[in-house]
Order: C-alpha cells, then structure tokens, then sequence
C-alpha cells in the first residue's frame, strides 16, 4: 500500500480536566443493534468523512462530517454568540498538500499554547505539506505532522517554534446530555476566514458508524461517537464541537450527505464527532512518542508499493477475500516479490487481510525499511508468499 495517487485530489493556560499529558479516557463499548444502524447507513451510502476530499483543480476542496429531545439551552442567542466569540479563535483551517499536488481542507483544534493541533486523520491522510491559517487574524504557518492513528481517525500536528496561543478549554463527553445544546465549529465549505459555527442538539450518544470516502472507498468502522443534530458540512472535519459551558467535548469527524433511502436531501445531515477524551487519548502517546497498537508517531510510514482495490464491500472481520492489487509500484518491495495486479494479499506476517482497509492498518504498524512476509493469492487461485523490505510514504 498506499492506495495510489491521490485525486489531483496574552496566553492562555489550557484547561484540560481529561489531561493531554496523562489520563484515561472513559471506557468505549460498541452499541449492540448496530447492524441495521450500519445497514441504514450504507443503503443510501449516505456517511462519509467529513473532509479531505481532493481537487483534480488543485484548488483546495473541503474535507467532509438527527433529532434531539429537550434542551439545556442557554439564555439568549446573545449567550450563543458570546459562546461563539469565546472559542473561535482555538479552532484553526488545515490545508494539506497531497503527493500529486492536491489539496485538501479541514479543521483543527489548538490544544497547547506552544502549537499542537488535534485534528483528523483523513484530513491529512496523504500529505506532503500543511498548512495552518488562524481565521479570526488571517495569520497563516506551517505545520507539521507529529503522528496520527488511522483506525481512530485522530492526528496530531505541530506548529514549531510558536508560543503563547489560546488553547481550547477541553472538557468531557461524559457531561453530555441528548437534548443538549452544542456549537459545531469548523473550517465550513473548506473556504477558510474566521471559522463558521452551527447550532445543534446531541442527538444520541456511543453510536458506532460505517463512514467511508465520497466515493464509497476506503470504508471505515467507527465507534463510541457523538451523533449531532447540527449543521455540519464539508471542512468541518476536526473542528470543535463545543458544549454551553465553553468547554469542548468532541471533534467533528463524519456526517451524511443524504437523508432518505430514496437519496433526498435536506439542510441539516447527520454529524458525529469523536469525543474528546478519546482523541485526547490517541494525542497524549503521540506527543508523548510512545505511540501504540494502530497508533504511528512520525510524519511517514511504511508502504508496501501497491494500488489496491477500494470498495463497500468486505469490511474489516467480514471474510473478505483479500486486498485486490490494482497497480504495482516499479523498484518496490512488492514488485521485488514478484506481486502483479490481480494478485490479492490475504494476510501480512499472519495477521488475516480482507479487504484494501486491513492492509493499511496493518501497516500502520510497521516503520520504513521493516520486513515484513505477505501471502497473496495470484490470478490463478494459488497461495503465495514472500518477504518483502517495506518502502516510505506520506501518512495513511
């Protein structure tokens, strides 16, 4: 892997009660009954990530994310507006340039005052270069990757040599209600300036989703999340989702692009966000450098040298028939191997591979220049396998 080119495609302390330099994050459990949630889902095809889409214009394109019952609603819509003036210069736009001189952009949010960002992985999934523009003053600085995880969709970036910024006032999604009142704040449109906030509701909570790509690749399971009655749309991904108190609770990660099973479309989709603490936990072992299990510290990764095939089908655990090899990168350690397209990996050092997504977190795991044995199945249906010396790529 990778999966081929892309697309042309005075200072505040922060208050962070979850502890981006320690703590634990509350326990996640998947929701039982989730298969026809999951099923509603992808009938329509309706959920996808909430940015990161790219450009063949070369002009950055915004990277993308129901009802609610009663509402801890704040007094006035002067309250929300003072709300919205408290936090939105703690949350940032992220362009990413991506190999093949794409763009992609989205949302991040200021955790530390000396420059961490926390965003999501797919809006810098692929990037060669990024790019930070603080929307209330136009300042724009560069950044870099300090590591990301790709199963929880969580990165984080570092803008050097910076001090004193505001960070967010981080809180919990354990004070979170359904009914409750939330600011989903983000880089709307992908059109950068001063970030755009919409009003919403917590719809539910702990709800568990198949996003995938807008075109219906690189699927992807995600639980644990925040659904939100709001309008959240493309650019938004890695904004801040913000409670009545000031405190952010979530990141926007996904959100619907229809609302029917007969394909319609209304003004307010279906967002989730990542809680806080979640991602918060995934930040602290990459600024830490520990990192961990799917979890890469370090701005590159391992890569295999292969296009594989991306589709709805064989999600991960669902017996799917192997990574489906499209293409096959010259001077590479799967051309040295002797992989072709229409090969298809089935398993990395014995770990099962179903489908284009396994490989890539399967990779996750490895470093530049590790080995690694795959087993591939070839055109003719026999098992092969072979020990092949992984190369470098951009970030999954």
């Amino acid at each position: 892997y990778p999966p081929g080119s892309p697309e042309d495609a005075g200072p505040v302390a922060t208050d962070d009660p979850t502890g981006i330099l320690g703590g634990q994050a509350r326990p996640r459990r998947r929701v039982l009954g989730s298969i026809l949630a999951i099923a509603c889902l992808l009938l329509p095809g309706i959920v996808g990530y909430a940015l990161g889409e790219r450009d063949r214009d070369r002009t950055p394109t915004a990277a993308a994310p129901m009802a609610a019952e009663g509402s801890r609603l704040p007094a006035s819509t002067s309250d929300l507006d003072a709300l919205a003036d408290r936090v939105d210069d703690v949350v940032v736009n992220v362009t990413s340039t991506v190999d093949g001189g794409g763009q992609a952009a989205g949302s991040g949010i200021v955790i530390s005052s000396d420059g961490l960002i926390l965003t999501n992985n797919h809006v810098i999934s692929g990037s060669t270069a990024l790019r930070i523009e603080f929307g209330t003053t136009g300042t724009v600085r560069t950044a870099r990757l300090l590591g990301y995880s790709l199963v929880d969709d969580v990165a984080v970036l570092q803008i050097p040599n910076v001090s004193g910024l505001r960070a967010a006032s981080l809180g919990s999604s354990a004070s979170l209600r359904v009914g409750d009142t939330v600011l989903a704040i983000g880089n709307r449109g992908g059109r950068g300036g001063a970030p755009k906030v919409a009003v919403g509701t917590v719809a539910a909570l702990e709800q568990e989703i198949t996003a995938s790509d807008p075109d219906g690749g690189n699927v992807q399971r995600l639980d644990g999340l925040i659904q939100l009655a709001a309008g959240i749309q493309s650019g938004d991904s890695g904004g801040a989702v913000v409670a009545t108190d000031g405190r952010v609770v979530g990141m926007n990660v996904a959100a619907s692009v229809t609302n029917s099973f007969g394909g319609g479309t209304r003004g307010v989709g279906e967002g989730y966000a990542i809680p806080i603490e979640d991602a918060l936990r995934i930040a602290q072992k990459i600024v830490s450098g520990e990192g961990g299990p799917d979890i890469r510290v370090g701005a590159t990764r391992a890569v295999l040298g292969v296009q594989v095939q991306s589709s709805l089908g064989g999600l991960s655990g669902s017996g799917g028939t192997g990574a489906r090899i499209v293409g096959v990168d010259p001077g590479s350690g799967a051309a040295a191997a002797g992989l072709v397209a229409g090969d298809a990996i089935t398993a990395l050092d014995g770990r099962p591979i179903g489908n284009g997504r396994d490989l890539v977190e399967a990779l996750v795991n490895y470093g530049p220049g590790d080995t690694a044995r795959i087993t591939w199945r070839d055109a003719s249906g026999r098992s092969r396998s072979a020990t092949v010396r992984l190369g470098e790529g951009p970030p999954a």
